[in-house]
């Protein structure tokens, strides 16, 4: 799991998994969240409010996520004075689903392959789904065009599974060596 080798290159630094978890009631807020492991992690997928999770963000001095609600509240949230930050810092693994003038805040690294696959050369492709769910929805007539089956088995687009783990890792080094992490 990428997210894992992302956790397991900074060994000195804590992170908080968060998001929505089984218990949710909307089928769309039941997100895929593999547990990461380490003494470096707070597990707190399912057990965050809203409110939690904006307090949790103004004292995080950076976030990685997918294009998310954690995406805006890392813009949006305003940086706890220690860190000495004017923004927060915020790796954002995007793929090519929303073209990045549509989405990237331009203070975050925005990892983006808008433009390199056929689908996404004019923006975003937009598409809804890797693989249909079969639960009624438009959604299953908005599929993915080059879904990608990965080492541990989940599909996912082709644009996302073109930015590797050292790729964030390398992101989040280029925020630590700009200093402010205490």
């Amino acid at each position: 799991m990428r997210y894992q080798q992302v956790i397991d290159a900074f060994p000195d630094t804590y992170f908080v998994q968060v998001g929505a978890g089984p218990e949710a009631n909307q089928p769309d807020l039941q997100h895929l969240h593999p547990e990461l492991k380490g003494d470096n992690v707070i597990n707190l997928v399912g057990k965050t409010d809203m409110r939690q999770l904006v307090r949790l963000m103004y004292h995080a001095y950076g976030c990685i996520t997918g294009v998310s609600f954690a995406m805006h509240l890392a813009q949006a949230v305003e940086p706890k004075p220690v860190f000495d930050r004017a923004s927060r810092a915020c790796v954002v693994i995007a793929g090519g689903r929303e073209p990045v003038v549509w989405e990237a805040y331009t203070n975050h690294a925005y990892m983006h392959t808008c433009g390199i696959l056929p689908c996404c050369d004019r923006g975003g492709c937009w598409k809804s789904r890797i693989i249909k769910r079969e639960d009624g929805q438009e959604h299953d007539n908005s599929l993915c065009l080059f879904p990608v089956e990965t080492s541990s088995g989940q599909t996912i687009p082709k644009c996302m599974d073109m930015i590797t783990a050292e790729d964030v890792i390398r992101k989040v080094r280029d925020y630590i060596s700009m200093g402010g992490v205490r």
